[in-house]
Order: C-alpha cells, then structure tokens, then sequence
C-alpha cells in the first residue's frame, strides 16, 4: 500500500519570516494503513492507523517505514531578501538531542529549492528515508519546510494556493511484497502435506462402532506388528489429521480435524 501526504497554504498570512517553518493550512489527502502486529489475531489489526500527523507549527510526524521523496512549492510577489527566496527541507534529529539534551531541537538540512527572483514561483524536492530502528527508537520521524532565506518572504495574494506540500513513500511496495511473499511461503507450508509419522501403542483398544461398544466389537491385535504394541501411522495438512491403524490382520481408517 502506497503512503502519501499532501497539504496545501490558502487562507494564512501571506508572510514567512526568516528561519521560519512554512505552515499548511489546508489538508488535502494523508493516507491510513493497517498495522502489522506481532500478534496476528490481535483486533487492532482491522483499524487503520494515520501513516502521517501535522502539527500546528508546521512539522509533520511519519510513523511508517519508508524511503520517501517530497516535493514542494511556493508562489511569492516581494521579500526583503538578497538572495531571492530559498526553501529547506529539513529533519529532525531525534538520536543528537537524546546525546545532548540541552541543545534544543536539532534540525538537519535535506534538500532546498531555490529561485533567484523575488517575484516568482519557486519549487524544490528531495528524497529522504525513514528507517523502522528509528521508529522503535523515537515513535516517530519529524520534517518541516523551512525558509532559509536572508530575511521574510511574502506569497502570493492570489486567493487559491500560495504554497503546497507533498510526501510520499517510494518504499514500501518494496515492503510489501516482502511480506506478501513471506505470508505465501508459510501459507504454502501450512497446507503441505507432512511427512508419515508412526507411532508405536500400548494398551489402548481399538472397536469397530462408536465410543461406548459392545466389548465384542473390540478389533484383534493378537496379530499386530509386534507383539508388545500396535502401531497408528498419521499425516496431517494444515488443520486436517489423518490417522490409520497398522496391524497385520486388520486396519481401520478415520479422519479428523
């Protein structure tokens, strides 16, 4: 199953300051997936989970496994900047913050999309990934467009999109068909056909009708292939047993499951 986010900036102010993140204001589609837990008959396996979160600062939490390209976009008409406008994409560095808790929030550089002219659209993407060790480690990855310009800049004021975001995970087909594979191999050895299993018995009776018999009924073992034990030989597929008693001079058949 494919993972995707997609937001859009409509109805903010149209200023971004310098260093800020750029807020979304408007969500358009974010996906939902099935977890995979680690017990199969457990009941949230049937309720799907948000593959992504937004917050209100603008950062956005990914909660699935995945290598995930994004890409962006933004429509401005001035800014106080020399260098035009310039966008970063960034992520947020969980593993250096736990090594030094008193560095704040650490965020690391992805990809930037640049353009040289205030008045102009600009665009950028870049690819980055999201490993399941992190997952463990942290619950989450967080990732935020920020503007890296020198000073603020303004978008457009045309009233339909200003700015707009889009994630989604190139990975997971990947995954999936891993796991896809894995559930056929074991389905597959579930409903072959096992080996011939003999057993050797002692003591135990075997009659020709029904649980409570006449004692007539009882089969006669005085022949069986040893004269300390019968044997039962069984061969199973799945849920189904199948069991059969070894004599030399009678056999009775039964299946079960």
């Amino acid at each position: 199953m494919s993972v995707y986010f997609q937001r859009e900036r409509k109805n903010l102010d149209q200023v971004i300051d310098a260093d800020g993140i750029v807020l979304f204001d408007t969500p358009i589609a974010s996906s939902e997936s099935f977890p995979t837990p680690a017990d199969p008959n457990d009941p949230s396996l049937s309720i799907p989970q948000p593959d992504f979160e937004y917050q209100q600062d603008g950062t956005i939490d990914i909660f699935r496994e995945s290598v995930y390209m994004v890409c962006w976009h933004t429509a401005s008409v001035a800014g106080m900047s020399t260098d035009g406008q310039v966008f970063q994409f960034k992520k947020r560095d969980y593993e250096a913050e736990a090594l030094d808790p008193l560095a704040g929030e650490i965020w690391v550089g992805l990809g930037s999309g640049t353009s040289a002219f205030k008045v102009s659209s600009s665009a950028g993407f870049t690819t980055f990934p999201v490993s399941e060790q992190e997952l463990n480690d942290f619950d989450k990855a967080t990732v935020a467009l920020f503007n890296t310009s020198n000073a603020a800049i303004k978008l457009s004021l045309h009233p339909h999109s200003k700015s707009g975001i889009i994630i989604f995970g190139v990975g997971a087909i990947d995954t999936d068909i891993t796991n896809l594979y894995r559930y056929v191999n074991e389905l597959y050895e579930f409903i072959s056909y096992s080996d011939v299993h003999i057993f050797n018995c002692y003591g135990a009776p075997f009659y020709l009708n029904g649980p409570n018999p006449n004692p007539s009924d009882l089969i006669d073992l005085d022949h069986s292939p040893d004269v300390n034990h019968y044997q039962v030989g069984i061969i199973w597929s799945g849920y189904t047993y199948n069991f059969w008693l070894i004599t030399t001079k009678s056999c009775r058949y039964i299946q079960t499951k």
